[in-house]
């Protein structure tokens, strides 16, 4: 005759063990994902960073406002040059110049921001559609991150034509 405990126990234990293997496998993708957001930002605060901080110094002594803000919940949708296309939440950097304060009360307007983001291993860069922007809609570049000075550099340089184009449009705001 057919053992059926043994059947409900043989078929618990396989249930069993797919549920354990299902978390390990959740585990290990969530532990992939953290590793590669901490590589992430290291590239960022290495690569990039570095060259923001400069524009911003050097702009700065033109008279040339700007602002740099980190992010780490932007999510990226982007098509690697391996064809792979990945959705991540990735760590991102705003650039953004602004005008010089305004005589009264120190308002300052916005220029269209670029973002920066990378995920440890490429850097995408990406322009706003409106100095208001929160993502970066336009892309501009994508490459490895030995390329991160031209990528940043072209990106920023598009930051600076937005501003002057900013600039051109508001003539009461005095210029530094």
């Amino acid at each position: 005759m057919t053992d059926f405990r043994k059947l409900a126990v043989d078929a618990n234990e396989r249930l069993q063990a797919e549920a354990l293997a299902r978390e390990a496998e959740e585990r290990a993708k969530r532990e992939k994902s953290e590793n590669d957001v901490a590589r992430a930002k290291a590239a960022i605060t290495d690569h990039i960073m570095p060259i923001l901080n400069k524009a911003k110094a050097d702009f700065a002594l033109e008279g040339i406002h700007s602002d740099i803000q980190l992010s780490d919940n932007v999510v990226g949708h982007y098509r690697h040059s391996d064809g792979k296309s990945l959705k991540q939440i990735w760590p991102s950097v705003k650039f953004q110049c602004k005008s010089p304060p305004r005589e009264g009360d120190n308002w300052q307007s916005s220029a269209i921001p670029i973002f920066l983001e990378c995920d440890g291993d490429e850097i995408f860069a990406s322009a706003g559609q409106h100095e208001g922007s929160r993502l970066g809609d336009v892309k501009l570049s994508q490459g490895h991150l030995d390329q991160a000075d031209t990528i940043v550099s072209k990106a920023v340089e598009r930051a600076l034509e937005s501003y002057f184009a900013m600039m051109k449009s508001l003539p009461n705001i005095r210029k530094v």
